[in-house]
């Protein structure tokens, strides 16, 4: 899989973000790549990564056009070959200024910011879906509380912001009036029908329309947190809904990551797209351990280094605190409920624990 026969050097311009630290991980099974991040906070656990080769910061950046220029600064003294940005606010700035990096890094593998402002954004995502006869669930926005028109839906619903990822924000509402009070003052929501079903995620990297790298991934141990991501997954295949994502990102002409949530609808038989995160994932690491390496991809995409669509395997994944999960239901004796996973997070910890002891004692 190392296509890399010289080193390369990797700027993480949103090196503050834990999503950076999933990428970090991922990057560093590469003998030949050395990370460098950027940082608009001077205190984070990536600074603490032993994988990390420099961190800088830059605490009083104070215009867009400073933090663009504070990145060409560093690409030029580091070298830099790929710039790789993990999370949506650095992702759509590079975007929009993608012609200013011409003459410093060979390619930006980013969404265009009419794509990323329709992915990012549920209403939109929804009309576009409808559009292009993608299904999506029953969706009203709510522009005005007092203009309801809600003869679509059925109550017990959803209520989600517009803006907004990893089900934060995500309210079960069960009628009218309660829809009401929670949305008197704030109309920046939809409402959703509720799908009797199971969830199920599609993570891509694309470029131009055309997936390059995919794992499709359904839940199967999940925290208390409602709505949340799960904490553990099973990768697996399904056509249909393969051709699905397939028909997305060309409709979309889709660049760069994107993990896209969905859910499968028992009564239509039919899977539904929820909502597009068009940036790094939590679950990114679990792909690595599957087969796919969706960040060294990225590398090897920005460089115009061709390879093959690669194939994952279909085993199952837990992070630490689904670990954790699964060896309490081993010690209390429930040992139909979980079994061991195949792949975990334990070797990185053990081997980069300073990023795990920074975040456990200073953000308490």
């Amino acid at each position: 899989m190392d296509k890399l026969n010289k080193e390369i050097n990797v700027l993480i311009p949103d090196g503050e973000r834990v999503l950076a630290l999933f990428a970090i991980n991922c990057l560093f099974k590469l003998k030949n790549v050395k990370i460098h991040l950027l940082s608009k906070k001077k205190w984070t656990e990536t600074r603490f990564s032993r994988k990390v080769g420099s961190f800088n910061y830059y605490t009083d950046v104070k215009t867009d056009e400073e933090w663009i220029e504070i990145i060409k600064k560093e690409i030029v003294k580091r070298k830099i070959n790929v710039l790789f940005p993990v999370e949506i606010e650095d992702i759509r700035l590079l975007s929009k200024y993608r012609d200013d990096f011409k003459p410093f890094v060979p390619n930006l593998i980013l969404p265009s910011t009419d794509s990323f402002d329709i992915s990012n954004n549920k209403w939109s995502l929804h009309k576009f879906l409808i559009k292009n006869s993608i299904n999506s669930p029953t969706t009203v926005h709510i522009k005005d509380v007092n203009q309801l028109n809600l003869s679509e839906l059925t109550f017990p619903v959803l209520l989600k912001p517009l803006v907004g990822m990893g089900g934060f924000g995500i309210k079960k509402v069960d009628n009218e009036a309660s829809l009401k009070s929670f949305v008197q003052n704030d109309n920046n929501f939809i409402v959703q029908n509720i799908i009797k079903g199971f969830d199920i995620d599609v993570s891509v990297l694309c470029e131009n329309g055309t997936i390059l790298a995919y794992t499709i991934q359904k839940g199967n141990i999940f925290s208390t947190a409602l709505y949340s991501a799960p904490i553990g997954v099973e990768f697996l295949y399904n056509k249909e809904l393969f051709l699905m994502i397939k028909k997305l990102i060309e409709k979309m002409n889709w660049s760069g990551f994107a993990h896209i949530d969905l859910r499968y609808d028992e009564s239509e038989g039919n899977f539904k797209v929820l909502e597009i995160n068009p940036r790094v994932w939590g679950s990114i690491e679990a792909s690595e351990k599957v087969g796919v390496n969706f960040p060294f991809l990225y590398c090897l995409s920005s460089l115009g280094i061709n390879y093959d669509l690669p194939e994952y395997r279909f085993e199952n994944f837990v992070n630490n605190i689904g670990l954790l999960k699964v060896l309490k239901s081993k010690i209390k004796k429930k040992t139909n409920k979980y079994q061991f996973p195949k792949n975990t997070l334990i070797e990185n910890s053990i081997r980069d624990p300073l990023p795990i002891l920074y975040k456990f004692f200073m953000k308490k």
